[in-house]
């Protein structure tokens, strides 16, 4: 099937489900031959324009078992799940916007860019950076006394 811009394409909005958990789209799919297999509840019937196509955005992982779709805020207000990528002006306080504004939804932070930028939560990892860091410095410094002599 081609899908090109001016298209209307009509679509149901489905609830991906495994036993009672609802599934997202960083949850892999679940084929008919496993034990608990994915099921889809129908919720409605949606009218799109296609206004745009795109390469897959960086974000949707290619195991991903669905499409990103990006839509308009009214379609989200009426979603019963949806994804959004945030771009912040100030990335220094990532962490004050998800402790005090993302506590109903979950969310996935880019680890790694938030690593390189030394914003990482991640204790293990800090711990291991800070240390090697100051094991070289100390290097350092012995080696330079050293030489100087």
């Amino acid at each position: 099937m081609t899908i090109s811009v001016g298209d209307t394409l009509s679509l149901n909005i489905e609830r991906r489900m495994s036993e009672d958990k609802q599934l997202a789209q960083y949850d892999p799919y679940i084929s008919e031959n496993a034990t608990n297999p994915e099921t889809f509840i129908a919720e409605r019937k949606k009218l799109y324009t296609v206004v745009g196509v795109f390469k897959r955005p960086g974000f949707e992982e290619v195991k991903a078992p669905g499409y990103t779709l990006i839509t308009t805020t009214d379609a989200i207000k009426k979603a019963n799940s949806f994804s959004t990528l945030i771009k912040m002006k100030s990335s220094r306080k990532v962490h004050d916007y998800t402790d005090e504004l993302a506590t109903e939804h979950q969310f996935v932070m880019n680890d790694n860019v938030l690593r390189f930028m030394d914003l990482s939560n991640d204790k293990t990892f800090n711990s291991l950076l800070y240390s090697v860091g100051g094991i070289l410095v100390i290097l350092i410094m012995l080696v330079s006394q050293k030489t100087s002599r």
